[in-house]
C-alpha cells in the first residue's frame, strides 16, 4: 500500500513490517548549510473499529493514539525528520532518532518544554546547534557560574530568563520561530 503526499514527502510506502520509508528530500539547500531546526510534535487520533465501539457503547479507557515527531527547516517550512511513536513516547525520547535524518550542521534547534532536559541539550550542542528551548517554570540552575566549570547552555538560557523575562528572551532567541512546525 502506498500513499503520496504531495509537497516535500515524496512518497510513504508501508511495508508488511508496518514500518513507514520515508523519502524527505531538501530541494531548497544543500546539506552542507547550517540550518536552524525546529522540533515539534502533534497527537494522531487512531481510527478504526474503535469507533463505531466508542459510539455505541462509550468511551474505553484502551483507546490508543500515535504521536508524530517533526523537525522543520525554519527558513522555509521543509520537513526533514519525522518520526511516528506510540503515545508514551515523550519528545525527548523521539529527538535521537529526529537528528539521525538531520545531514549537516545545524545552527540553531528551538522547541517547546517537551524537549527540557539536559541530554536533549546535550545532543543538540553535540550537532554544534545554538539550543533555545524554554526551562520549565520551576527549573533550577544546575551548575553554578563560581563552579570553575563550563556553563551550561540550559543554565544560560534560565539566568537569560530571569535577567529578560520569558517573553523577552523568546524575542530575542527567536524561539517564536518554532510555531512553525
Amino acid at each position: 500500500m502506498a500513499y503520496i503526499y504531495s509537497g516535500n514527502l515524496c512518497a510513504v510506502r508501508r511495508t508488511p513490517q508496518k514500518d513507514l520509508e520515508i523519502e524527505l528530500p531538501r530541494q531548497t539547500k544543500s546539506s552542507d548549510e547550517p540550518l536552524h531546526a525546529v522540533f515539534d510534535s502533534t497527537g494522531l487520533k487512531v481510527y478504526g473499529e474503535g469507533e463505531w465501539k466508542v459510539r455505541q457503547h462509550g468511551y474505553n479507557k484502551r483507546r490508543t493514539w500515535r504521536k508524530l515527531h517533526l523537525g522543520v527547516d525554519e527558513a522555509n517550512g521543509d520537513i526533514i525528520a519525522a518520526v511516528m511513536s506510540g503515545n508514551d513516547t515523550s519528545d525527548s525520547e523521539a529527538l535521537p532518532d529526529l537528528l539521525a535524518q538531520i545531514e549537516g550542521p545545524i545552527s540553531q534547534a528551538s522547541a517547546d518544554g517537551a524537549y527540557d532536559d539536559f541530554k536533549s541539550y546535550e545532543r543538540l550542542e553535540k550537532r554544534g546547534a545554538k539550543v533555545t528551548i524554554p526551562p520549565q517554570k520551576n527549573a533550577k540552575i544546575r551548575q553554578h557560574g563560581n563552579s570553575g566549570l563550563p556553563a551550561l547552555t540550559r543554565d544560560e538560557n534560565l539566568r537569560a530568563i530571569r535577567k529578560l523575562g520569558r517573553k523577552n528572551w523568546k524575542k530575542e532567541s527567536g524561539y517564536h520561530r518554532r510555531s512553525l512546525a
